[in-house]
């Protein structure tokens, strides 16, 4: 139950949509034209 627990809260931790610097460099790639990696969002 722990391991679960602790590898939930990592992966929201690290997702993207958790991350409003991340999110808002990949929301303004896309607005220029660039594209953006499948494994980046």
């Amino acid at each position: 139950y722990l391991q679960r627990a602790w590898r939930d809260a990592h992966a929201g931790r690290v997702h993207a949509a958790n991350d409003p610097e991340r999110a808002l460099q990949m929301f303004g790639a896309h607005e220029f034209g660039h594209k953006i990696d499948p494994g980046m969002y």
